[in-house]
């Protein structure tokens, strides 16, 4: 055989590794056009949607989830439960969180928190604050402080909730590594003041993970080493 065909076939072994390797591929979303389904749920009751206020401004105005009573969140917690994902090294989940209502952060009558996890992985705790003139902790966790709105895509654009003309929306990612088929996460707000005046939820949920190769097409690197290191060797020998 060739020295150049010797590589074509080794190439042509690796590519379907190569291919399998790195790939992001979207497991779950969600824009809560309809009404969620049984991978979503809260310990305070069955899920729905909730319509947007009338006066809202932003890029924002649709519907959002909320609870079959009809009211946003709040001391509240809601659960993403996932099953059956592919082989997989890395999980990747982004989401826009919307404030409603006058979140003081830091501050009195606060602390406003929100923790966000995924069991048995890690949590994080920080604060949000909508009121000027208070702190907050996002970007970082609690306790760190910086003004109210830090990071905000959307300010004050979604409409009046309950007299109060306060809002703010917040695009947040993360990654990291998992290996799990069936993942869950979670976000749970604490301290905050009955829904009326200091409220969230959530929009626009995306999941991805970061495939492996199933094992019968990760032994193809095999042979496709030791063809290039066969290569390798006649070339010294040639030369």
């Amino acid at each position: 055989m060739s020295m150049h065909r010797l590589f074509r076939v080794a190439f042509a072994l690796a590519l379907p590794v190569t291919a399998a390797r790195g790939q992001w591929i979207t497991v779950y979303q969600n824009d809560f056009e309809t009404a969620p389904g049984p991978e979503l749920s809260s310990t305070s009751g069955p899920l729905g949607l909730f319509a947007h206020y009338v006066d809202c401004s932003g890029a924002y105005c649709t519907t959002y989830l909320g609870l079959a009573s009809g009211r946003l969140f709040a001391n509240d917690d809601i659960t993403l439960s996932l099953s059956g994902l592919p082989l997989h090294t890395a999980i990747r989940g982004s989401v826009d969180l919307l404030l409603f209502g006058s979140w003081e952060g830091n501050d009195a009558p606060g602390p406003d928190l929100l923790t966000f996890g995924s069991p048995g992985v890690s949590t994080t705790t920080t604060s949000f604050a909508t009121v000027p003139g208070t702190t907050q902790s996002f970007p970082n966790k609690y306790p760190t402080l910086h003004p109210a709105n830090t990071g905000a895509v959307e300010v004050n654009t979604l409409g009046t909730h309950f007299g109060s003309p306060l809002s703010a929306v917040y695009h947040l990612s993360v990654t990291a590594p998992d290996t799990r088929t069936n993942p869950s996460g979670f976000v749970l707000g604490s301290g905050l003041e009955d829904w009326t005046n200091e409220a969230y939820t959530i929009d626009n949920l995306h999941v991805e993970v970061l495939v492996t190769p199933e094992p019968a097409t990760a032994l193809l690197i095999l042979p496709a080493s030791a063809l290039l290191w066969l290569a390798a060797r006649r070339r010294r020998g040639n030369g």
